[in-house]
């Protein structure tokens, strides 16, 4: 699965997720060595540095929205997109 998020200052970065539930995300991107882990904290995913991130874009090769009941509508699209 890959994503787009857009940090608070404006940066867009592009990833691949590692892993994924219901509260949490490893994403690799090209500008870290090391995986991003995200936690969905009050509907906000924040970044190790509690630095809130938006998931800008999703696409994914099945229907996630089960796994993102926050992103069900997003995700639904992707998904009767991509199939």
């Amino acid at each position: 699965m890959h994503l787009t998020m857009t940090y608070f200052d404006g940066r867009r970065v592009e990833g691949v997720v590692l892993a994924v539930s219901a509260h949490r995300m490893r994403i690799s991107t090209p500008e870290q060595e090391d995986a991003i882990e995200l936690t969905l904290r009050q509907s906000v995913w924040m970044t190790e540095d509690q630095e809130p991130v938006e998931i800008e874009a999703l696409v994914a090769d099945r229907d996630w929205s089960s796994l993102f009941a926050e992103m069900q509508p997003a995700v639904r699209a992707i998904a009767q997109a991509v199939s």
